[in-house]
């Protein structure tokens, strides 16, 4: 077992850095895993605990509100999170600048996305009490926002674990009161106040363990001219997030409006044991951004060997996983959330398979931000944005949920790829083309047992 470790390793090394920068890389990845792995876990059995606990119905309007809150999400990031981290890695000595800068900006943006959520809902008539009262109390938690300020600084040092320890904490303990709730048979708007809660808890602990790394949030200094420069940089990344919301989202949304609660309750369960494995390149992205900005200042060819090795890494993990599931789906639906929640396997085996255009997406976003093609960003998501609610509008109707499911695998596909379009990036159409070579991944598989230390 050791002498294959010592393969695996030398193999990675060989394809991401030196072995101090690798070794960092590896544990800081190692715990994003684990904590996605915990939630995954955790989050799964109360996840689908509450989905037999409410029933198709209700649980469709909690996820209702989940998709409605998070349409607006973007707003309240100002898509400033990888620009952050690029420019505390880039300079250092400005990072009390940067993040003193960054938590005015989220303060801001957080109490103004609130209001206009409120807003919304108020002046929307056709939308039931109970939803508008779990959508507002969801959305109360993008006031706390303006504190993961503190985790960027912790993702430029590669440090991930003490965002890991507040945010984890948080989840496990709120995740216990969900446990008590649901055995005491508590209402739905319980558990709108349960994910405020853990979201408010988290942020405290990430100001707790700031000070314990001996950083102090009164050093932060506010500069209006960072102010300037960080938005010069994000605000094509706050609509390329609108539009990646949007063509993650709004099928929840559009089939509550056509179909009903029901079937948004049917449909999510499929939706989340799809997006259960998304934490996987978003954790091997977040760990390997760092490196590969460094990466790229030292050797143009290196840089890019990297990345083609990342892309056919992300892609062949999305199919393994989706094969088996795709197949199973109709058994893994009602083995899990039952007989009431059966329509969900057809729905099941479609969406898993936008998994291969998730996991090549998240890798080819950090190439894009490291060559700050933050245009092209913004345009590929607004493409799929427009193609999945077209296709939307389109197949629901004919095929309710379904097509639905068609819609969102089709508009991922075509977000993805759309890199072929531009001519900056069309190069890296032609490398997502030879991660699809099935004698370069055997080749690859040849490399990492032939590799020595």
């Amino acid at each position: 077992m050791g002498n294959i470790t010592n393969k695996l390793t030398g193999f990675f090394q060989a394809r991401l850095g030196e072995r101090t920068e690798l070794k960092k890389v590896i544990r800081n990845t190692g715990w994003l895993i684990g904590d996605n792995v915990a939630r995954l876990i955790l989050g799964a059995a109360v996840g689908v605990w509450m989905a037999r606990y409410f029933g198709p119905t209700q649980y469709g309007i909690f996820n209702y509100g989940l998709a409605y809150v998070a349409l607006f999400s973007s707003l309240m990031s100002l898509g400033l999170d990888n620009i952050v981290i690029r420019e505390i890695v880039k300079d250092k000595a400005a990072t009390n600048r940067i993040l003193g800068s960054t938590f005015f900006l989220k303060i801001f943006a957080g109490v103004a996305t609130f209001a206009v959520i409120v807003a919304s809902v108020v002046l929307t008539k056709s939308m039931d009490s109970l939803t508008k009262g779990i959508i507002i109390i969801l959305a109360s938690s993008y006031i706390f926002y303006a504190f993961d300020t503190i985790g960027f600084w912790f993702q430029s040092e590669i440090k991930s674990k003490f965002v890991i320890y507040s945010k984890l904490g948080s989840f496990v303990f709120i995740s216990l009161l969900r446990i008590f709730f649901l055995v005491a048979g508590a209402k739905l708007v319980t558990f709108a106040w349960l994910a405020l809660a853990e979201i408010a808890l988290g942020e405290i602990g990430l100001v707790l363990v700031y000070f314990l790394n001996k950083q102090q949030i009164s050093k932060w200094q506010v500069s209006f001219a960072q102010m300037k420069k960080l938005l010069t940089d994000s605000w094509p990344l706050v609509f390329s997030g609108i539009a990646v919301i949007i063509y993650m989202k709004i099928d929840q949304i559009m089939i509550g409006n056509m179909l009903g609660a029901a079937e948004v309750g049917i449909y999510s369960v499929a939706v989340k044991l799809s997006e259960i494995w998304y934490f996987v390149p978003m954790a091997i992205g977040s760990s390997v951004f760092p490196s590969i900005v460094a990466l790229r200042k030292i050797s143009k060819e290196l840089y890019l060997s990297r990345m083609q090795s990342f892309y056919d890494i992300m892609i062949w993990m999305a199919i393994l996983i989706a094969a088996p599931v795709a197949f199973f789906s109709k058994d893994i639906i009602a083995f899990v959330y039952g007989s009431q929640y059966v329509g969900a396997g057809p729905v099941l085996a479609i969406y898993i398979w936008a998994g291969v255009a998730i996991f090549l997406g998240v890798a080819s976003e950090q190439y894009l931000l490291a060559e700050n093609y933050i245009k092209i960003s913004f345009v590929r998501a607004l493409i799929g944005g427009i193609s999945n609610v077209v296709l939307n509008f389109y197949l629901i109707p004919k095929y309710g949920i379904i097509g639905s499911a068609w819609a969102t695998l089709i508009s991922y596909t075509i977000s993805t790829f759309s890199l072929v379009f531009f001519r900056q990036t069309s190069g890296n159409f032609v490398m997502f083309l030879k991660t699809l070579n099935i004698l370069r991944l055997f080749r690859t598989g040849i490399s990492i047992i032939k590799n020595k230390d």
